[in-house]
């Protein structure tokens, strides 16, 4: 038991990065579906599906600090997707660092987004997981799950770029002796805005 929380107290930036990915893509289909097409509908109910499938509704498993945070309105990816989540992130840094950024530039968050896309391996992590929850077998049901793990490789990637960022920025802030909360800022929106999206999806 003490291992397994150790474990997850190492995975806690995943948590993190998938809880706020996943908060942001529900809401936003949760919004979307009220006034789409009956086709459109469709397609959407089920990604909105999938996207529960990834969450995780027993919390005993997130890391300590986080339960504590959660108020109850926190979204967080199941641990089967951990694996996942963690091979998105080790794809985006081995562009997104120092060395990355002085060979790309103003180009890094395209060259990124190039690299992760064509980690063909990706998919097959988050459909295995899937296929472990759910059943994937028709057209809406595979057109679904594309649609979800573009559009999480899309979100992860940037978030990794952006966790990146401020702490470069703090870090250069640092070196030149201004302090800068850039670091913890960040951590802090990714931790808000599981609650504050989830207590509108509660109010809606």
């Amino acid at each position: 038991m003490t291992t397994q929380v150790a474990n997850n107290d190492q995975n806690d930036v995943y948590f993190r990065f998938g809880g706020a990915t996943l908060a942001s893509m529900l809401h936003n289909r949760y919004k979307e579906i009220r006034s789409c097409s009956a086709v459109k509908r469709e397609l959407i109910s089920v990604e909105i599906t999938i996207l529960q499938a990834i969450n995780n509704k027993d919390k005993s498993a997130i890391p300590a600090y986080l339960q504590y945070r959660d108020k109850g309105f926190m979204y967080f990816p199941d641990i089967t997707f951990i694996p996942f989540i963690r091979a998105v992130d080790e794809c985006a840094k081995q562009v997104v660092n120092e060395k990355g950024l002085k060979d790309h530039g103003d180009e890094l968050i395209k060259v990124t987004h190039s690299i992760v896309k064509l980690a063909t391996h990706l998919k097959s992590q988050l459909v295995d997981g899937l296929r472990s929850k759910m059943a994937l077998d028709t057209d809406i049901e595979k057109q679904a799950t594309d649609n979800v793990y573009d559009e999480m490789l899309r979100k992860l990637t940037n978030t990794r770029i952006q966790e990146f960022m401020s702490s470069f920025k703090q870090k250069m802030a640092f070196n030149s002796g201004h302090a800068s909360t850039a670091g913890l800022n960040l951590r802090d929106q990714l931790l808000s805005q599981h609650v504050q999206v989830q207590s509108r999806v509660q109010l809606d």
